[in-house]
């Protein structure tokens, strides 16, 4: 798995449709005088244990609209979504994106970088509704917005920088996600590196202090018999991975492993970017950003994460954490992602 982590966001409607609602009725018996009207369906009454409905329901709480308006939305979400395919393959080089908003009023938004409603008029004629469709205009196209993305990991893959990229198709830009931005515009200028212009640079996390450096970082500590111990960290990340790992913190070599029966040796674990430890007498301990304890040698531990086995997805980490393959800690990596302390750890999972 690379860890060059890119994220395509895609134009998402709200909720997606669970099922599908129809209305069905009987004629009430008409006079005389209305002989030659239409008689008069009466809806079925909704159903509050349907899944529609009850996505209609939530809909309509998190909006504050009418359970009527919210079902008559999500009614139209399958017949927008299928034009998306047809503008990208007839409009590639000016269709730049669709998406729905419902406040302050409902409108289907399309993104167009020429063109105008008469434009997309022959895809949305026949629709429900085509009256709510608003098109506005974008400088990059979704395909140029692709292309920017992808060279800014090319790019990143050059520095040996782990980061995000993300397409945002309502500001018609590529959002670059880093640890510390001056220090990747810093490292760019240095390497004569240049990013396409819909690429603007971002960082992970608005508070500061900001991150001294946006690669990994080989921690050393010496225990009270002189022996080392290293602690691995992750670069500074927007996302981490969910799966769980479960086994006793160990120390081999000095390096920190989490026990797994399909290892002798267990998973070296790729610790937050935050994380720091704590080497005292022959107790060694693991804490996060805030100081907490997470993790202590010779207890057990539960921890989010991934696991990086194959010798190409171990080589892209020994790449972001410099010194990390010239050290005696061998992979399989464990990659952590959420780590509870261990005060939480200790609560007992109720099912």
């Amino acid at each position: 798995m690379n860890r060059l982590m890119t994220l395509l966001v895609i134009p998402l409607l709200f909720l997606a449709i669970a099922g599908c609602l129809g209305t069905s009725g009987t004629a009430g018996e008409p006079s005389l005088a209305d002989a030659t009207t239409e008689p008069q369906l009466t809806p079925t009454p909704l159903d509050p244990d349907d899944p529609f409905v009850r996505d209609a329901t939530s809909f309509a709480e998190h909006e504050g609209l009418s359970l009527e308006e919210a079902v008559r939305r999500l009614e139209f979400q399958e017949t927008i979504g299928a034009i998306q395919p047809e503008l990208e393959a007839d409009l590639p080089d000016s269709y730049a994106g669709l998406w729905v908003e419902h406040q302050p009023q409902y409108r289907i938004v399309i993104a167009l970088t020429e063109g105008n409603e008469s434009t997309i008029q022959p895809y949305v004629d026949d629709k429900a509704w085509a009256d709510h469709v608003e098109v506005r205009p974008a400088d990059y196209s979704l395909a140029v917005l692709r292309n920017a993305q992808q060279e800014a990991s090319r790019v990143a893959g050059q520095l040996n920088l782990a980061l995000t990229t993300a397409v945002d198709v309502k500001q018609n830009r590529v959002e670059l996600l880093v640890g510390n931005p001056d220090l990747f515009q810093a490292d760019l200028a240095a390497a004569g590196l240049d990013l396409p212009p819909a690429v603007i640079i971002l960082p992970i996390a608005a508070e500061e202090p900001l991150p001294e450096t946006n690669q990994g970082v080989l921690f050393e500590a010496n225990t009270a018999d002189g022996r080392t111990v290293y602690l691995p960290k992750q670069p500074p990340v927007a996302e981490s991975m969910a799966a769980l790992m479960e086994g006793e913190l160990i120390e081999v070599d000095g390096c920190l492993r989490v026990t797994d029966d399909n290892y002798k040796d267990g998973f070296l674990i790729l610790w937050p970017s935050d994380s720091d430890f704590r080497v005292g007498g022959e107790q060694i301990e693991v804490l996060n950003g805030v100081g907490e304890i997470v993790a202590r040698v010779g207890e057990r531990l539960r921890l989010g994460g991934g696991a990086m086995e194959s010798s190409r997805s171990m080589e892209r980490f020994d790449e972001v954490i410099p010194g990390l393959a010239q050290t005696n800690c061998p992979g399989p990596y464990w990659v952590a992602g959420e780590i509870e302390t261990l005060a939480e750890q200790a609560i007992p999972d109720i099912y």
